[in-house]
């Protein structure tokens, strides 16, 4: 005989599991993306803003450059020049700072060398006009001809600036646009991990307090059967045991001791109650139960036993062989007094 498996609640509970698992992490996973994508919608809004800042800032810093140059020629005072070669080196370092702002923007990178030629250019102009100055070998021509065509080049750098200006603009718009969905979606994302997290953890304990509400039952169901199935043993002078192949154990039911007329702690658990059978029987009794150990059929013995007050019984013994969910062989019995059925 082999013992029935319930596994179909197993692999219920295992399943659910198994989803749960999967469903928060791929809920936190879509968290994870969301706020990820949140964050760099974060830093694309501000990358734009620092280039148009930086943008805005090259052009200050040229209209400066132009100022100090002017301010020299016409009053010839060297502030003026320190003011002019301060414009320039900021103007350098704003070109530097764009470079690396745009260096994931091809199209603004393009746009961003065209402004560095063209900044280049007029600052070549002012400092030919400047040149020219201090060594006084212009005419009033030449220098009105380098003016004029330095703020040519002017009105183009700062032509391409604005247009740089705009498509940062029109980037910063879109990338606002997606600051403010996934803003927007975020805090829903979270709220749905959230949730989730609870409806798992509440129906995990909805189903572990229910399995413990009749654990409890079962076990209360258990203790009744146990006394009900002692008194039984007692009222029909029976009893059973239990012999595990494996560990070479025999458990005996408590009746068998009364049956005998002994404490339990005069039966070992290795056995022995041959001791107890008859002197007569005891080789019969032997070899029966050894032979026990490879029939699965189960089968039936009569033998005589004497009681430790010396009073002889006749008893029958029946067994068969189970076997448990883990492979373990069992070999289950009854021991019934049967004297008053044989007199």
């Amino acid at each position: 005989m082999k013992i029935r498996k319930h596994t179909l609640a197993s692999i219920f509970l295992i399943s659910i599991l198994v989803v749960s698992i999967f469903t928060l992490f791929f809920a936190a996973s879509i968290s994870y993306k969301q706020i990820q994508s949140l964050n760099d919608s974060g830093k694309g809004v501000l990358e734009s803003y620092k280039i148009n800042l930086e943008l805005e800032q090259l052009k200050t810093y040229a209209k400066d450059a132009e100022s100090g140059q002017r301010g020299f020629l016409l009053t010839k005072d060297p502030t003026f020049l320190q003011s002019y070669q301060e414009a320039l080196r900021k103007a350098d370092e704003s070109l530097v700072k764009l470079r690396t702002l745009t260096s994931t923007n091809s199209q603004q990178s393009k746009s961003l060398e065209r402004v560095n030629d063209l900044i280049h250019q007029r600052f070549d102009f002012l400092a030919r006009v400047l040149k020219s100055d201090r060594y006084n070998v212009y005419t009033s021509d030449s220098t009105k001809d380098m003016l004029i065509k330095g703020s040519y080049v002017m009105m183009r750098a700062d032509s391409q600036v604005n247009k740089m200006i705009y498509d940062e603009l029109e980037t910063l718009r879109i990338r606002q646009m997606d600051h403010d969905r996934y803003i927007r979606f975020s805090p829903f994302s979270i709220l749905f991990v959230v949730i989730l997290a609870l409806c798992v953890f509440i129906i995990a304990y909805s189903k572990i307090n229910r399995d413990l509400k009749n654990l409890t039952r079962t076990n209360n169901q258990l203790l009744i059967n146990k006394e009900i199935f002692e008194h039984s043993e007692q009222i029909a002078n029976i009893s059973n045991w239990c012999w595990n192949k494996d560990d070479n154990k025999l458990t005996y039911s408590n009746n068998l001791y009364h049956l005998l007329g002994c404490q339990p702690e005069e039966v070992e658990a290795t056995g022995n109650f041959i001791e107890f059978v008859h002197p007569d029987d005891r080789q019969f009794v032997f070899e029966s139960s050894q032979g026990a150990s490879n029939d699965r059929l189960g089968s039936v013995i009569f033998y005589r036993v004497n009681r430790k007050d010396g009073a002889l019984r006749y008893f029958k013994s029946s067994w068969k062989m189970i076997t448990d969910n883990y492979g373990k062989n069992f070999i289950i019995g009854v021991n019934a007094d049967i004297t008053e059925q044989y007199n």
